[in-house]
Formats: structure tokens, sequence, C-alpha cells
């Protein structure tokens, strides 16, 4: 079955708190995005089995200059973010170390754009290279 999204337009409502589990294996991508999350939101946020790789551990260290607290117990897989709000991130002291992780720095460029902060990324010679066209091009506009 083809579905044309002009003819069927799907709406979203806000939704004024959100709140349960999902179970997910360990992922890459879904790891970076649930530490995102996580610390946008205020309070407690707990992931279990996030995948512990160099390119989330970059994201980890990102979101702690940003001001989230998060508390990763390898011992007993699980991940604590302790979140501090939607508009609630601060400006780092120093630049953003992201090492080779692409999908750090495409997924924190965005985030980041929305802020009222100053933020320079960084990474080694291999993310130095990569395109970033298709992400800073739409927010120059």
């Amino acid at each position: 079955m083809k579905i044309n999204n002009k003819n069927n337009p799907v709406i979203v409502e806000r939704s004024n708190a959100l709140s349960g589990s999902i179970d997910t294996p360990s992922d890459k991508s879904i790891s970076h995005r649930a530490l995102i999350l996580g610390s946008l939101c205020i309070g407690e946020t707990k992931i279990h089995n996030l995948l512990l790789s160099e390119d989330i551990i970059s994201t980890i260290c990102a979101l702690e200059q940003f001001g989230a607290s998060i508390n990763v117990s390898e011992e007993h897989n699980i991940t604590s973010i302790y979140g501090i709000g939607i508009g609630g991130l601060l400006q780092p002291n120093k630049k953003i170390y992201l090492g080779n992780s692409g999908t750090s720095v495409r997924l924190l460029i965005g985030l980041m754009s929305s802020c009222d902060v100053c933020v320079e990324f960084e990474g080694d010679a291999s993310l130095s290279k990569r395109p970033m066209g298709r992400v800073l091009d739409p927010l120059r506009e």
C-alpha cells in the first residue's frame, strides 16, 4: 500500500507530559538520541543497555559541557541523566570536541541552533573533512 502524505496529513498535538519505557536493542543511533532527549528533560531519565562506544562517549561529554549530569554504571548497564530542560542548556566554556562522531556533531548542531549560546565544535582530522552542508545550509536560511 502506498501512502501519500499530502493526502493523509498527520496532526501532532502538544502533550503536557511524557512518561513510560521502551525496550530497544543496544544501538548507536538510538543511544545518541536517548542521551540528547534525556538531557532536554527536567529530572532523571534512566537508559538501560546504552551502547558505550567512542561516539556515544563524545555525546556524553558534550552534553555534560552543556550542563546535563550523566552517570554511567557499566556494572548495572544503566545510564542516569539529570536533564536541565529545553532552553536550559548552558554556554560551554570551551570548544566541544567530538572525536570522529559525525552523528554527534550533526545532532548537536541542530539542537544548539535553537539555543541562545555560541558553540564551537571540533573533531579529529577525519570528522573535519566530512561534509556538513546538509545540516548547516538550512540553518543559514
